[in-house]
Order: structure tokens, then C-alpha cells, then sequence
């Protein structure tokens, strides 16, 4: 699948006005082969892909992998493994220190056969992780996606992840740190009337701070969730790499995050929507003392031109709170202003 679009981003922080980006983009990440064995059911594929685990809190990301599947009418399981190149030590001949400092990543997942209204993936993944020198981390993260179709009420799904290993040498005088860390997440789709909406929660567990106990328990975040915001979490029309979630999780902050999205459609091809979220971090040292990263609502039109092509607009605000003001701002910490952007795009899906 290739998606195109055209997008505009203008964000104002009064009294200062800045158009951020304004070019077009083709996103087109995967190249890939795939091979039916002769065994039914039985593959594999081998290229750039899109690989991710089934709540996309853990690992989500375009990279080399390996994929061998068994597929039938009501179960799928899979093999992966993927490599991320060492980008400052890695040589150009074999003998230069190529794979001694990559990043390794094995998982075992599939999907179980439905039951009634209900379904479960389930995935095991293990990071290699001998990006740094000397201090190899190797983590284990078993993932849980469950969904549940309640039929009027709606679908609900559950996200659990948890992450345990150790990181050789990270800890003070060289000793080995401890991993012991979670994220949950709750996303609701239903309706009321006319009107479609989607509720979210998220939760990323922060550390305690304590530099002497050996134990870390900051979640390792992919960025991505299943919220609708666009500060709060990932621009979901186009990724800006600075939503505030994944700067707290880096931060070992942790978060707290809600937020409803709701659409309605006003004609045969026009749709309005809206969003609104709070977040708030869990550990406050690791954000300048502060306890909420913020507060968000946005407006905008779906302008569906055919059944693969619409247009995107929408403005909005964001209020900052005083952890959202020290992880976002880079010289003055305890800046609060509020933010005002506005966003366009054209999007082809084939």
C-alpha cells in the first residue's frame, strides 16, 4: 500500500508565527518477497517491511526482517527477525566490526482462532541490543492485544505489555541495571446516534529516580498509540517526532493519557470531527517538577473526494502544563504559552 499526501502544518505561539513544514510526501517504506513453501499454510517473506507487535507499544517500525508464517482459515502464527544497523561503528567490509554493535529483535506471535465476539493476539519478543559498547541489554516483552465486540456497546480492546530483562555494565560503578516495566492501554470504538467515537487511555510506567537501587522501570515506548491527538501522542495525519508522550517515556517520566475522538458526519461526503485529551507524567523530577504535560482539542473536516482519496483540516490548541512546558521547551523551561497550529492535507491510499 502507498500513500500520498500533501501536507501543511502551521503552528503559532503567539506573539511568533512559523510555518513548519509545507511539502509533499510519498510514503512508500516496504520492499519485500514473499515465498509459499510447498506445505499449506507454510511461507516466508524477507525484505523492508512494516513490523510491529500486536499493541504497536513496544516495537513498531519499517526495517530488514525475516518472516516465517504457518496461515490457515482461523490461526496465524509467525517467526520474526529483524536486525537495525549500528550506524557509528559499522564497517564497510566484512571484518569491520560489522553485527557487533546492532540491534537485534526475535518474536514469536499469532492470532488465535476467534471465539465468538472476542479476539486474542498474542507475541513474545527478545531484544539483543548491542548498540552500546561494552553494555549489551537484553530484554524480554511479552505482548497481550484483546478485543471484544459488545455489538451496540461498541469494541473495546485491551493493550498489555511488559518488559523484563537486564542491561549489562548501565548502572553506577558498572553494575548491571535491572528492567522491570509495563504499558497498558484501553481503546473503546462506539457510537452514539450519528456520531462515532473513540475513547482511549494510555499508561507507560515511569522510573523511580532511585539512581542506587539497580532497577529500571521506565517503559521502553515505541511512540505510537491508538490516541487521536496530535501534540499528547503521535500526529496521527503525519508524524512530527515530537509528540509528548514519547519525550516522557525517553524522560523515564512515565504518562498518563486520556482522550475522546468523535466524528460526525454533515453530508454525503463531508464528516466533521473533534478532539480532546489530557496527559499527566507519573514521576515529577523527571519533568521540572510538574505533573501535567497538558490539555488539547482540535477541529476538523473529512472531505472524502473518492472512495481512496480525502482531504484532511482541522486547528486546534494546546494548553501546556508545566511537565509539558520542561519536556518540551529547550531553553526556557517553565515557558507555558499556549500553542495554536493548524494542519492540511490531501491523502491517496492504492
Amino acid at each position: 500500500m502507498g500513500i500520498f499526501r500533501f501536507p501543511y502544518l502551521g503552528i503559532f505561539e503567539f506573539p511568533l508565527t512559523e510555518v513548519v513544514e509545507t511539502r509533499p510526501v510519498y510514503i512508500q517504506k516496504e520492499l519485500w518477497t514473499q515465498i509459499y513453501l510447498p506445505w499449506k499454510g507454510y511461507g516466508t517473506r524477507v525484505g523492508f517491511q512494516y513490523v510491529h507487535d500486536p499493541t504497536l507499544l513496544f516495537l513498531e517500525k519499517y526495517v530488514g526482517a525475516l518472516h516465517a508464517f504457518y496461515r490457515d482459515d482461523s490461526l496465524e502464527v509467525r517467526f520474526t527477525a529483524l536486525q537495525v544497523p549500528d550506524t557509528v561503528y559499522e564497517g564497510f567490509s566484512f571484518e569491520e566490526n560489522n553485527f557487533q554493535n546492532d540491534n537485534f529483535v526475535f518474536a514469536l506471535d499469532t492470532v488465535l482462532p476467534a471465539w465468538q465476539e472476542t479476539r486474542l493476539q498474542l507475541a513474545l519478543f527478545f531484544q539483543w541490543d548491542r548498540t552500546d559498547v561494552n553494555r549489551p541489554k537484553l530484554l524480554w516483552a511479552p505482548c497481550v492485544n484483546f478485543a471484544l465486540d459488545l455489538d451496540r456497546w461498541g469494541t473495546w480492546e485491551l493493550d498489555a505489555v511488559l518488559e523484563a530483562g537486564r542491561w549489562q555494565n548501565q548502572s553506577i560503578n558498572n553494575r548491571d541495571l535491572d528492567i522491570l516495566a509495563g504499558a497498558l492501554q484501553i481503546h473503546g470504538s462506539f457510537s452514539i446516534g450519528r456520531a462515532a467515537l473513540e475513547s482511549n487511555l494510555l499508561f507507560l510506567s515511569p522510573d523511580d529516580g532511585d539512581p542506587h537501587n539497580g532497577l529500571d522501570t521506565g517503559f521502553q515506548y515505541s511512540g505510537l498509540s491508538k490516541s487521536r491527538t496530535l501534540i499528547l501522542t503521535q500526529n496521527w495525519i503525519m508524524d512530527q517526532y515530537d509528540n509528548l508522550d514519547e519525550k516522557a517515556a525517553i524522560s523515564k517520566a512515565g504518562a498518563l493519557i486520556a482522550s475522546v475522538f468523535c466524528r460526525l458526519p454533515l453530508a454525503k461526503t463531508l464528516e466533521a470531527f473533534g478532539v480532546t485529551g489530557y496527559g499527566m507524567v507519573l514521576e515529577k523530577r523527571f519533568a521540572g517538577g510538574g505533573r501535567t504535560l497538558g490539555a488539547e482539542l482540535d477541529a476538523g473536516l473529512f472531505w472524502h473526494l473518492a472512495e481512496a482519496a480525502r482531504v484532511i483540516v482541522l486547528g486546534g490548541v494546546f494548553v501546556p502544563g508545566e511537565a509539558g512546558g520542561a519536556l518540551q521547551n529547550e531553553i526556557l523551561l517553565t515557558a507555558d504559552d499556549s500553542m495554536y497550529y493548524s494542519q492540511a492535507a490531501v491523502e491517496v491510499t492504492f
